[in-house]
């Protein structure tokens, strides 16, 4: 299998339009994901010359590593995540609820702060999270 991955990134590289090529590599990325091929996921993410369909890929890859209980990893693939973190980091949080992994979904909080959206965002996640603590969340939201 590795070698068919090997091959499709081999053959993503060699293609001409760089729309066309960024599209093979997203597709890669997203197989390999999916397939649980962190390592070589991102491999080809880390080819996308974008910056911001890069943090894409990187944010599919973390989802994909929270949903597999690797929130650690997923936390670590956020931190590579360097445009569109007000929108991508809570993706991956809420990724991280799914999978009932809470230490490194507070790992994402301090990030999120910097971004009022993304804060507000966290906000009604950690509702979600902490639903014997929704209220307090809320006249904290609401505060501000």
């Amino acid at each position: 299998a590795r070698e068919v991955w090997g091959a499709a990134l081999e053959a993503a590289r060699g293609i001409e339009s760089g729309q066309d090529r960024v599209a093979a590599l997203r597709w890669i990325v997203d197989a390999l994901a999916g397939a649980g091929e962190f390592g070589a996921a991102l491999e080809a993410a880390r080819e996308i010359e974008d910056e911001e369909l890069r943090a894409k890929a990187l944010a599919a890859i973390a989802e994909a590593q929270a949903k597999a209980g690797l929130g650690e990893r997923a936390v670590e693939t956020a931190e590579m995540i360097l445009t569109r973190r007000n929108e991508l980091l809570p993706q991956i949080a809420a990724a991280l609820i799914e999978a009932g992994d809470r230490a490194n979904f507070q790992r994402l909080l301090v990030p999120c702060a910097y971004y009022p959206d993304a804060a507000y965002r966290m906000c009604g996640l950690l509702a979600r999270l902490y639903s014997d603590q929704a209220a307090a969340v809320a006249r904290a939201v609401r505060t501000f």
